[in-house]
């Protein structure tokens, strides 16, 4: 079913629902029924990545990428979230944007009391 008025475009189906015109997409995806933080694909990777995690319950989060020295490469998130999945992509550049260079890179997100880490390769 599609109805449209001079305001926003929606689209109905028996598991989606979409809103042209308007921040917002409802799908019939389940909360997560625990944190996680998911291996990204593809890995090895280049030139990005995708980084996907769920949270069950709000919570303050904070994910951050790694270089094999411990120094901080790029904040993907900060802050205070809903319960729900998250996916970002990385492009493979720094905070200032700067590409990185072939090597092992490390993925920690801290959510409430969870924390996790996941190995990223980058290659070229």
């Amino acid at each position: 079913m599609i109805a449209s008025d001079t305001d926003s475009l929606t689209t109905v189906s028996e598991t989606f629902k979409f809103t042209i015109g308007y921040v917002s997409v409802t799908e019939g995806i389940e909360l997560p029924t625990q944190y996680v933080l998911d291996q990204n694909f593809p890995n090895p990777f280049y030139p990005s990545t995708t980084l996907r995690y769920g949270l069950p319950e709000d919570a303050s989060v904070s994910m951050v990428i790694y270089d094999i020295r411990g120094n901080t490469v790029r904040t993907m998130d900060s802050g205070s979230q809903v319960a729900g999945w998250y996916e970002h992509i990385w492009n493979g550049k720094t905070t200032e944007g700067q590409a990185i260079g072939t090597g092992i890179y490390f993925a920690r997100i801290v959510a409430g009391s969870y924390t996790e880490v996941v190995k990223l390769v980058y290659l070229k």
